[in-house]
């Protein structure tokens, strides 16, 4: 493949989704640093507004509630 950007997309299999800002399930473990030469995939899916409250725990308030983020099936790769 030539040396350029692309846009790859995942399809998750069925009764499966997506993970999104508000699904996170945990609130322990190491904190993960970023490194430039480590950084994720730009996120380039369609736009969704992130809800008030997490999923899985639906009184704690969700970070970057009422945002638009895009959806991370899609995502930019630079090659």
């Amino acid at each position: 493949m030539p040396a350029d950007q692309y846009v790859i997309e995942v399809k998750a299999p069925t009764g499966y989704e997506i993970v999104k800002s508000q699904d996170r399930n945990v609130d322990f473990g190491d904190n993960y640093v970023p490194t430039p030469e480590l950084l994720p995939a730009e996120c380039v899916g369609a736009l969704y507004t992130v809800p008030v409250e997490l999923t899985l725990f639906p009184d704690t308030p969700a970070p970057w509630a009422g945002q638009e983020l895009n959806l991370c099936d899609r995502k930019l790769v630079s090659l």
